[in-house]
């Protein structure tokens, strides 16, 4: 019987260029995807792709048999199988309210026509974990999610499953200070320490976490000019003149705290601003002139708005014309 060190080794001899092919596949649909929660390019994300090395996937497999989670290989199949991110996909966001705007964009997409989709479990469900709403018990929060991605081997076409993780940058510092610690150590008291305490700065970046989104929200209002209710300032009034389309109708598909995404009867996509929803709010006495808001509490996914849209650096914005449907209007 091979040992489990030359399966891996004969594994990436037969798979690495197919590997390295869906990487780059994986890597550009997120990083299209982080354009798309990120239009005015505010460097929210950083996207990193690798191929796991050959002595780390063999730690983990042998962790998961030692563990019981998993029979020993007895072939290339079965190595292959036994572990999800031969190709993986890391993304580090600001925030966790970024990181949350990221995942809805993914999800949307996935699975559609002409899109990458989901691989799927052994009883039907995508293969998808939500460690952010749904923390591990070391206090590890990340979203992880298996998706199928276009490749060769022997020149057909396959698909190759890669693992994207997304999650804030504090959680990725303790990630990767705390990573090691299970392969590394086999003593259980120096472990259970280590677990201990990593749980406890888990629960400390999660604190921080919410200071960073409060103050990013903050810092998304206080952009605007001093004296500025939040309207365009001259500048962008005269570009909007210059390349103002005829008014039309869009469709929400996507909300956050401080923006909204929707598209147009072509499918282009554009951002709505919180601040241009503030204004209509404020006009109508919902709420007071400057008063702060969430923009996912006053639209919703699938709302129609008439809007005016006009491109600023080559990106689409649409500036609502009415929170009312248009044909109310």
């Amino acid at each position: 019987m091979m040992s489990l060190d030359d399966l891996v080794n004969d594994l990436y001899d037969a798979k690495e260029d197919s590997w390295e092919a869906a990487r780059r596949n994986a890597e550009t649909f997120v990083r299209q995807a982080t354009r798309l929660a990120d239009p005015d390019d505010r460097y929210l994300y950083s996207v990193t792709s690798r191929i796991k090395r050959p002595e780390r996937a063999l730690q983990k497999i042998e962790m998961k048999i030692d563990k019981k989670s998993l029979k020993r290989p007895t072939d290339l199949t079965s190595v292959e199988n036994s572990i999800s991110d031969w190709v993986g996909v890391k993304v580090a966001c600001n925030t966790t309210a970024d990181a949350k705007s990221l995942i809805s964009i993914i999800e949307e997409n996935c699975g559609k026509a002409n899109y990458p989709e989901f691989s799927k479990n052994g009883d039907g469900s995508n293969d998808i974990v939500d460690y952010i709403n749904n923390p591990k018990d070391s206090g590890y929060r990340a979203y992880h999610a298996v998706v199928l991605f276009h490749s060769f081997v022997d020149a057909k076409l396959c698909n190759v499953r890669a693992e994207i993780q997304i999650k804030s940058r504090l959680q990725d510092a303790w990630g990767e200070l705390t990573h090691d610690t299970s392969y590394k150590s086999n003593d259980n008291n120096t472990v259970e320490s280590h677990a201990a305490t990593a749980k406890s700065m888990a629960e400390m970046l999660v604190a921080v976490d919410k200071l960073a989104t409060d103050l990013a929200r903050e810092v998304t209002y206080d952009a605007a000019p001093p004296g500025d209710t939040g309207s365009p300032t001259e500048k962008e009034d005269e570009n909007h003149d210059d390349e103002r389309e005829q008014q039309e109708i869009v469709t929400v598909f996507h909300l956050d705290k401080r923006y909204a995404l929707a598209r147009d009867e072509s499918g282009e996509v554009g951002l709505i601003r919180a601040l241009w929803v503030r204004d209509l709010l404020a006009d109508d006495g919902t709420i007071e002139p400057n008063e702060r808001i969430d923009v996912d509490d006053h639209l919703e996914i699938g709302q129609q708005l008439l809007v005016d849209a006009f491109e600023d650096n080559d990106n689409l914005f649409f500036d609502p014309v009415s929170l009312e449907h248009p044909s109310d209007r």
